[in-house]
């Protein structure tokens, strides 16, 4: 936000900062007219102005490597309307990339990284520009979206028409594409509200904290108005929530909180959440008003499990470990890992450095192989660390480069990593407004020396070390990671000499472990695993540069044999984060049922052999449903199933079976639904055992990992799927009763035909006598399918026996069809003889089903995970995909090595836009739309030319009425679309729209 000449100008931060913190617009425009605060730009931002400049050089250079003309305004200078005037000129005169072009509308001004020119329509001809920003991170954001679109309403204005799509440039080099007009209701919206707020300079305001806040310029001038007006927000650990319920009861100043008489209630805030802000906001006023640091002890956890029961005693191996990691290095870079240990009583600093991923993987198994190394001399030893950060940098690294998973599974299952922050927090209280590990060292360390003094100078260095390649910069970061080890180590001592006496020590045994039976299954696991791996990638070249697609595809299953145990980790994480939850934080999880206290007034009675008891719960958000299975969050022991939620009583009653054990007076329940994966695993072994042996049993499988062409009967690989001219359908129907133990992929935006396509193939392929297998991820993907299906074979007077597998339990799955009825049992389908058999990946993955079927459909096959595929794919000898790989894929929990957790199309496609016409089938006319609108879609997403990775990554297009003259003239009248005679759904096209959805 700037004034020149008396005129106001505001630029696409000013939005941003507006979605994030309206007082943020309001302290700007107060500063146009006083003297504004210094930037005090922090760290962590030039950093990331840094990266952002090198990822535009990096793009500019590619660039000009293909011949583009590149026109670089970043020196322009001048009035806005010069250096607008600039941009124009540039884009007359046809410049193919403008960097840093101005561009100016009203009160609105900004700065692009790029315009890239476009085939379009535009005030230049038959050619316009496009918005492409570079930002050094891994996903876009809403605040780049927002930045985009102002560029882009900006852009248009210039050249006289919308720009089709926004693009963002990331740190790896991909782009992320969206179509403008997907947002721009919204960023318009938005617009408005920000200017009605930048106009009204009289409105009242006043600051929260937020996400903005660290790289804030107004920081300082907040923190000190909530100091002359003693706010709540510096309250240590208070949440923006709790300060407006404390207000509304009229508590707005700390010192009201410190003082709020003993046995208040505050509606809707827990009593023991309460009694911790009122004990944290004394210390504080206490220190505000002495000068003197405090700290003060918390009665013993009754449970016996949390503060410094979480203690273990002292042992010589002990590890102090800390990470220094670079969250804006695609994917995340741990570049240190620290550990300070002492031998024979004299101190060591070990720092392992990594500065590529392959070097991270190092660094990693450097670690544990020293920590296993370690135990194996210290068996009590424990790694201490402070806050989640490392425990979970650990888990990320063990699965997202498939190595020292039994290793890391293993300290996690004995509890030798030991979360210190935990301790301070459920142990003591302190006065300081932060419970940061600096802010504690008052009580037991001195104040720190030296170049590195934060987190975010550390980041700093780091980005300086890798333009100067200057070891000193990488000895001062070194020589910060140590001081946090020996901080870590200095606040253990502190810890055990507060430790109260009559507190048992920690041990693993002391918690609710693994029965011995689970963790022996989990040994033979790892075992069985390593083995397989191991017999993988044997006799591998170490060159991968020599490596052959056979060998791609052995490495790819060695990934993939492991993927559902992945899967599932992430969710006994959180059952077992939830067991160590205090019952404060389980109420404000809404993932658990919080605080559950028995009801009094209402006795557990029999319900024929179960027992129903009835709880009552405190005002609280969550996600469990009636009719859920849950466990105490607590213990993990089963606490039945929820038979009754009533809400405006706050009451639940849960029904437990004969033979529980009674439920405790006090409990908070979590949810025990858990997906079981055996077949699927099950399923990918017999792969590895198949690839091992070399016996070629699931070849359409290996094709598919080996990316190879379809094979086909009669003819070589390399010719065109369909010959150019045929007919679509009878040739897509030759083409796949002729695959040979291969592959074939038909790919089709939304709306293409693909389900109408796929009901042709099938049909025919059972008229020619082959057993076939329909699956996707849903059974509503499935049941659309089926459905297709058998209207297609009702049209030819074919009549087939086919069987799904649906839930008993839930109708929604049921087909009910002519030709196809429902099956409750897995294990009868067979037995039927069906000539055509439909369910999910774990009905087709099941032993019995391996090489039954000739084809097996994937529908919607975007969706689908590689893991999934292969393991559903070892039951038939081809396999058809029909899909799109620009669909939101299958939802992973994990972290997967290589591109193990991937679509299925995504590995396949490798990137490109559409399978190519030798690979597979596209299909490339959409049919559910007046041809009209189609025209314009077509120009919208594919740019005149075929490019549907710029739109079918959104299934939502929202045209303006009159935005395009093609859509005027469809909306003139009321109409009914008209569609070819053998489609069978027709779409109704009104002049109210003023929208088109694709589905």
């Amino acid at each position: 936000m700037q004034e020149l000449k008396g005129s106001i100008y505001y630029s696409a931060s000013d939005l941003v900062n507006f979605l994030e913190c309206e007082h943020r617009t309001a302290l700007d425009v107060q500063a146009l007219k006083s003297s504004p605060p210094p930037e005090d730009e922090n760290e962590l931002a030039k950093m990331i102005r840094v990266r952002g400049r090198d990822v535009e050089q990096n793009f500019i250079r590619l660039a000009q490597r293909q011949g583009l003309r590149v026109v670089d305004l970043s020196n322009a200078s001048g009035e806005i309307e010069e250096q607008t005037a600039l941009a124009l000129k540039a884009m007359e005169a046809g410049a193919d990339l403008i960097y840093q072009a101005t561009l100016s509308s009203g009160k609105m001004t900004g700065r692009a990284d790029f315009l890239q020119k476009v085939k379009s329509t535009s005030r230049f001809g038959s050619y316009g520009y496009e918005v492409l920003d570079a930002k050094p991170a891994r996903e876009p954001r809403a605040a780049f979206m927002i930045q985009l679109l102002f560029y882009s309403d900006l852009l248009s204005t210039l050249q006289g028409s919308e720009p089709h799509r926004i693009q963002f440039l990331l740190g790896d080099g991909s782009t992320r594409t969206y179509l403008t007009a997907d947002y721009s209701r919204y960023f318009r919206f938005v617009r408005e509200r920000f200017l009605d707020r930048a106009a009204d300079r009289g409105a009242k305001s006043a600051p929260e904290p937020c996400d903005l806040c660290p790289e804030c310029r107004f920081r300082k001038v907040c923190n000190l108005e909530w100091e002359k007006e003693d706010r709540l927000y510096q309250v240590a650990g208070i949440l923006k929530s709790q300060v407006r319920k404390l207000e509304a009861a009229g508590i707005g100043t700390m010192a009201a909180l410190a003082s709020l008489d003993r046995g208040r209630t505050i509606p809707r805030l827990a009593p023991e959440t309460l009694e911790r802000l009122k004990g944290q906001a004394c210390l504080q006023a206490a220190k505000r008003d002495t000068g003197k640091d405090r700290y003060e002890l918390l009665p013993p956890d009754p449970e016996g499990r949390r503060g410094f029961f979480r203690l273990p005693p002292p042992d010589k191996g002990d590890i102090f470990f800390d990470i220094e990691g670079d969250p804006l290095e695609p994917g995340g870079l741990e570049y240190l890992l620290g550990a300070y240990f002492f031998e024979e009583e004299v101190p060591r600093f070990f720092p392992i450095w990594a500065h590529n991923r392959e070097e991270e993987k190092r660094a990693f198994e450097t670690f544990i192989d020293f920590v296993q190394a370690r135990l194996a001399r210290f068996p009590g030893l424990h790694i201490y660390h402070y806050a989640p950060y490392e425990e979970t940098a650990l888990k990320k690294l063990m699965s997202l480069h498939g190595t020292r998973e039994a290793e890391v599974d293993n300290l996690l299952r004995n509890r030798k990593l030991i979360d210190l922050y935990r301790v301070v927090r459920e142990g003591l209280r302190v006065s300081e407004d932060s419970y940061s590990i600096k802010n504690l060292e008052i009580f037991f360390g001195k104040k720190r020396e030296g170049a590195v003094q934060t987190a975010g100078e550390s980041l700093a260095g780091y980005e300086r070390w890798r333009m100067s390649r200057d070891p000193v910069l990488l000895d001062q970061i070194a020589d910060y990671n140590k001081k946090d080890c020996l901080s870590l180590e200095q606040l253990r001592g502190w810890l055990l000499s507060l430790r109260p006496e009559s507190i048992p020590w920690f041990s693993a045994e002391s918690g609710e472990e693994e029965e011995e039976g689970e963790a022996r299954e989990s040994g033979e696991a790892e075992f069985r695993l390593s083995r397989f791996r191991e017999a993988l990638l044997a006799g591998l070249p170490g060159n991968r540069s020599l490596w052959k697609p056979a060998h791609i595809s052995k490495e790819m299953v060695a990934c993939l044999l492991d993927f559902h145990r992945r899967e599932e980790k992430p969710f006994w994480w959180s059952l077992f984060a939830k067991r160590e939850m205090t019952r404060e934080e389980r109420i404000d999880d809404p993932e658990c049922l919080g605080g559950l206290l028995s009801d009094p007034d209402a006795p557990p009675y029999r319900e024929k052999r179960s027992l129903v008891y009835t709880y009552r719960y405190p005002e609280q958000e969550f996600k469990l449903s009636e009719g859920d299975s849950c466990l105490q969050a607590e213990t993990l022991e089963p606490a039945g199933s929820l038979l009754e939620i009533d809400e405006e009583k706050r009451i639940v009653r849960l029904k437990c079976g004969p033979g529980r054990e009674p439920l405790p007076p006090e409990l908070s329940l979590v949810s025990a639904k858990r997906i079981s994966y055996e077949p699927l695993r099950e399923a990918i072994y017999r792969v590895a055992e198949s690839l091992i042996a070399g016996d070629g049993k699931y070849r359409a499988m290996t094709d598919f990992l080996e990316r190879a062409l379809p094979r086909f009967k009669g003819r070589p690989p390399g010719e065109p799927v369909i010959s150019p001219g045929a007919p679509l359908l009878e040739a897509a129907i030759e083409a796949a009763a002729n695959l040979k133990e291969s592959f074939l992929f038909i790919q089709g935006p939304p709306g293409a035909g693909k389900t109408f396509t796929g009901s042709h193939l099938v049909t025919g392929l059972l008229q020619r006598g082959f057993k076939v297998g329909i699956s996707s991820n849903s059974h509503h993907a499935i049941n659309n399918f089926l459905q297709a299906i058998e209207k297609r074979a009702w049209e030819v007077g074919f009549s087939f026996k086919g069987v799904k597998k649906s839930n008993r339990d839930d109708p929604d799955t049921w087909i009910s069809g002519e030709c196809i009825g429902d099956s409750f049992d897995s294990r009868e389908i067979l037995s039927l003889k069906p000539d055509l058999v439909a369910g999910t990946a774990w009905l087709f993955s099941r032993p019995e089903f391996d090489g039954t079927l000739d084809y097996l459909f994937i529908d919607e096959a975007g969706q689908v995970s590689l893991a999934n595929l292969l393991a559903a794919g070892t039951s038939a000898r081809n396999l058809i995909l029909l899909g799109d790989q620009m669909q939101l894929g299958q939802p992973v929990m994990g972290i997967h090595p290589l591109q193990s957790g991937e679509s299925s199309l995504e590995y396949l496609l490798q990137g490109d836009a559409t399978i190519s016409p030798e690979r597979g089938i596209f299909l490339d006319t959409t049919w559910r739309m007046r041809k009209e609108i189609c025209r314009f879609i077509s120009e919208a997403i594919y740019d005149g030319r075929l490019r549907p990775e710029a739109g079918t990554a959104n299934q939502r297009i929202i045209m303006e009425q009159g935005a395009h003259p093609a859509i005027r003239e469809a909306v003139k009248e009321k109409a009914v679309s008209e569609y070819p005679e053998d489609d069978f759904e027709k779409r109704k096209s009104r002049s109210s729209d003023f929208g088109v959805v694709l589905r």
